[in-house]
């Protein structure tokens, strides 16, 4: 394993204008295998620029898209009428209202939005934006809590796209996956603008949960994928996930620093080195590195970024990314390792959080709460354990109290959760809540961290990650097992926060615990796995759930069969096939 993957390879300044006149027959995108060339991509280019410019009414337009080629040309298209591309996280309706007395109009996932009913015709007249024209501006949540406007010029998009590729240049029979949104600078550069820029597909759908990666992983050869430490940490170490992460030729992660065990295990379950980015929305890339066995990595700059450190070990730097040229101070602390030897993060000095991947000001949040009746005082924290998350201590107003009395805490905190969830992403909400009759101020009337995080010490404890066994029989090469899915299971986090689900990668890596479980003493180890057939996810499983598991083994062919179930209801079913030995 290699730290560089640095080539002769070159992404040209204009880049942009091969993308546009390149070869019309080039393969830009895939949708679980199935092509889709350059000349497709740019007829939809063409239809939005018409439909841009019969709707022109200012330069900065709102975009949000999940389709990753609809996002491609409707961005082409928004740089090629002269209009910046304003790219907000999310679709919430807080985000929308916010947006709409920023922008002039807006494409995408909107209601109102510009859509195909616009009938673009004709030629429309087209121009490739000029180095130092403003083509992107993107919203980052800021330390006060007031999201905060990040304009992007073309030319600080080339040089960091410029240093990437001078790293880790994507190889020509690769695709990339991605399980990060476009929508911040991180997964625009890395899923979208770098194959564009370099000549490979990238694949049209988001991986949002891992079942969705495993099945759009087999659809490829090889890969490359983006990523973030929310979804590496979750990657199961079982033979089958093994074989398809044998195609990842790389995986990049960003949007915080990933543990050192999460990173040292993976690469070495998969066997390909997971390339970790260190940046910010206003600063773009910054450094970078690779966690060894030996010791813990530092973080290397990027080609082109100077650093340096302040009085207060504070990280300053100058690079191509930023708009000038001037030093800029990130809110970072660092500590130096030696001449040469790059520098650790020591932690931010702000109250910018990173929650699985997303960041959250913990000011706008409490804001948020401290807006509503119920509540006096809020404030929130970040609870460290096996993931981040985030807690809240409330101090409630006399009308809350009340609300608590007449309706329970129960019903009072998921009123408190569906108002939060009108303006941040479920992952970030709050997933621990204390209720105290005053804030613990100490003596010089501040809140410390460690008064306020010995309100939850008691519920660190660890939690389920397999479901209760009520019941067990086992006769010959059958097996049927009687289950309840516990409330406080580990894999509901962050899979549908406001009404949890379990994933169809947890039921099958069930199916495989349990069959070795059942079948060992008679039957011994299955076998080597070979694949997943006729696999079909008809409900939803919730927490508190009581059902069937079926299991039948057929040793000599290969198979083993599951099915959960209940009495009246199927739920998934599937067959896993093993090299008979």
């Amino acid at each position: 394993m290699t730290d560089n993957f640095a080539t002769t390879l070159k992404i040209a300044d204009d880049w942009l204008a091969g993308v546009i006149h390149g070869e019309q027959d080039r393969i830009v995108a895939v949708d679980r295998g199935q092509v889709l060339r350059r000349e497709q991509l740019l007829t939809r280019v063409r239809y939005w620029c018409a439909c841009i410019q019969q709707h022109d009414s200012g330069s900065l337009w709102g975009l949000y898209n999940p389709d990753a080629f609809e996002f491609s040309a409707q961005l082409l298209a928004l740089w090629l009428s002269g209009k910046t591309a304003c790219l907000p996280g999310d679709n919430l309706p807080e985000t929308r209202a916010a947006l709409l007395e920023r922008v002039s109009a807006v494409l995408g996932d909107w209601e109102g939005a510009v859509t195909d009913s616009a009938n673009g015709q004709g030629v429309p007249s087209l121009s490739l934006p000029a180095a130092d024209a403003l083509v992107v501006e993107v919203y980052t949540s800021g330390s006060t809590g007031a999201p905060k406007a990040i304009g992007k010029k073309l030319r600080q998009l080339t040089a960091e796209l410029q240093a990437h590729a001078q790293h880790w240049p994507y190889q020509p029979d690769e695709v990339v996956l991605s399980t990060v949104s476009h929508q911040h600078i991180y997964g625009l550069l890395f899923r979208i603008l770098r194959p564009l820029a370099e000549g490979v597909p990238f694949e049209r759908r988001l991986c949002h949960y891992l079942e969705d990666l495993y099945i759009t992983s087999q659809c490829y050869g090889q890969s490359t994928l983006i990523s973030s430490p929310s979804h590496l940490e979750r990657l199961p170490q079982t033979p089958e996930w093994q074989m398809l992460g044998r195609r990842w030729q790389r995986v990049f992660s960003s949007a915080a620093p990933l543990s050192r065990q999460t990173s040292l295990r993976n690469q070495t379950f998969f066997g390909m080195p997971i390339v970790e980015i260190y940046g910010s929305s206003e600063t773009g890339g910054i450094a970078w590195r690779i966690q060894r066995p030996e010791q813990e990595a530092c973080w290397t700059p990027l080609a082109g970024v100077t650093l340096r450190s302040d009085q207060n070990q504070l990280l300053e730097l100058r690079s191509p990314h930023l708009p000038d040229t001037g030093w800029y101070t990130q809110p970072d602390r660092i500590e130096w390792q030696g001449e040469g030897s790059g520098f650790l993060l020591l932690g931010r000095t702000d109250r910018i959080a990173k929650i699985e991947g997303k960041r959250l000001s913990l000011t706008a949040m409490e804001q948020a709460l401290n807006s509503l009746g119920e509540v006096e005082k809020a404030h929130a924290l970040v609870l460290s354990g096996r993931r981040d998350e985030v807690a809240v201590v409330l101090q409630l107003s006399r009308w809350g109290q009340q609300q608590r009395q007449a309706l329970g805490q129960h019903e009072l905190l998921r009123g408190l959760k569906a108002a939060l969830a009108r303006q941040f992403e479920a992952v970030v909400l709050p997933r621990r809540w204390r209720i105290v009759e005053v804030l613990p101020w100490n003596s010089q009337g501040k809140l410390t961290q460690q008064a306020l995080q010995a309100l939850f010490a008691h519920t660190a404890t660890a939690r389920p990650a397999l479901p209760l066994t009520i019941q067990c029989d086992v006769t010959g090469n059958e097996a049927c097992l009687q289950l309840q899915i516990p409330d406080e299971l580990l894999y509901f986090d962050g899979h549908f926060d406001q009404a949890p689900i379990l994933p169809g990668v947890v039921q099958v890596h069930w199916a495989q615990y349990f069959a070795k479980e059942c079948f060992a003493e008679q039957f011994g180890t299955l076998g080597a796995f070979v694949g997943l057939e006729r696999v079909k996810f008809q409900q939803l499983l919730r927490p508190s759930m009581a059902l069937e598991l079926l299991l039948q083994l057929e040793p000599d062919k290969g198979y083993l069969t599951f099915q959960y179930r209940t009495a009246t209801v199927p739920f998934s079913s599937g067959r896993f096939r093993y090299v008979v030995e």
